[in-house]
């Protein structure tokens, strides 16, 4: 795991190569590299890794609740359960 740690929490990491790639881990495993073109400090680097973050858990709770009520109005109550 090379690079600058602009993520961390329980579960995932997201490292910046002080360019404009990402490298994202769980348990130690690589499960997504993305490219964020403009990237110039580490403030800017954090903001993207949040943004990744916060795009992945939205994208698993869509999945979700597709498998499960196609009807279904999501709630911040359900952002917050999934990211939990």
């Amino acid at each position: 795991m090379n690079g600058t740690l602009v993520y961390n929490d329980s579960d995932t990491q997201v490292y910046w190569n002080g360019s404009a790639t990402f490298n994202v881990f769980s348990s130690n495993e690589e499960i997504d590299c993305f490219t964020v073109y403009g990237v110039t400090n580490s403030s800017d680097a954090i903001w993207e890794a949040r943004n990744w973050i916060d795009d992945f858990y939205m994208g698993q709770l869509y999945s979700d609740l597709a498998d499960s009520d196609r009807h279904h109005v999501i709630t911040k109550e359900d952002y917050d359960n999934a990211r939990s």
